[in-house]
């Protein structure tokens, strides 16, 4: 249940309270005011519907939010991506795709946390977001200080960048962060082009002081 503030617009309240109908029209419905309406108490409703009971508002209400590009919604279309029904998976991906960058690192995390089932959906959306915007949203996701979600960046880098991706991953090993030189270089070692593998024995070598051993070939769990 989604709780009303005392002084929102009666629409809106009468909205609030109809995503808890027993009707499933009038629960789409509801959504939908809420999604129309051009008020702050009605995006805050929206949101806080990510936490409502049933599904089929929680995803109603992060398919609106994302038309907002409001990350909030992630959760719930998260969630909708294993939905048993194939138009909802495919509506959950296109409004993954409309938040865009700012979708990244909640997928990265997600793709991190979920099984073999989940992981394919949500490699497909990362490539279609990348396929949309540009990598741009990879990069800034590699300050994350989580190993597993570093690796999965990487991982993600090196499959769907490409070849173009080598010039930016390039001026990542330069970053003042080493989390980022680090993530940047295994992407790199995955691309594995002559010009990618060079830049990263520069870069161990920088870092060895000399010696190209290290970096390499520990990959990038071990510092």
């Amino acid at each position: 249940m989604v709780r009303v503030p005392p002084d929102v617009p009666l629409a809106i309240k009468q909205a609030i309270a109809a995503l808890d109908s027993a009707s499933p029209a009038e629960r789409k419905a509801a959504v939908e005011t809420l999604a129309q309406t051009n008020h702050p108490a009605a995006r805050e409703a929206l949101a806080k519907a990510m936490q409502h009971p049933v599904q089929d508002v929680r995803i109603r209400a992060a398919l609106m939010l994302a038309k907002f590009e409001d990350v909030r919604a992630m959760p719930s279309l998260i969630e909708a991506l294993r939905n048993e029904n194939r138009s909802v998976r495919r509506a959950a991906a296109r409004a993954l795709v409309t938040i865009g960058n700012a979708a990244v690192p909640g997928l990265i995390t997600a793709l991190c946390d979920t099984g073999m089932d989940m992981r394919e959906a949500i490699t497909d959306v990362l490539e279609w977001i990348i396929g949309e915007t540009g990598v741009s949203g990879l990069l800034d996701a590699l300050r994350d200080e989580n190993d597993d979600v570093l690796e999965a960046v990487a991982k993600v880098l090196a499959e769907f960048g490409g070849t173009d991706i080598v010039p930016d991953l390039i001026t990542a090993l330069r970053d003042e962060d080493y989390q980022v030189r680090k993530t940047a270089a295994e992407a790199l070692k995955q691309v594995g082009t002559p010009e990618a593998m060079a830049a990263v024995e520069e870069w161990s070598r920088r870092q060895q002081g000399g010696s190209t051993r290290g970096p390499i070939r520990r990959g990038i769990r071990k510092p």
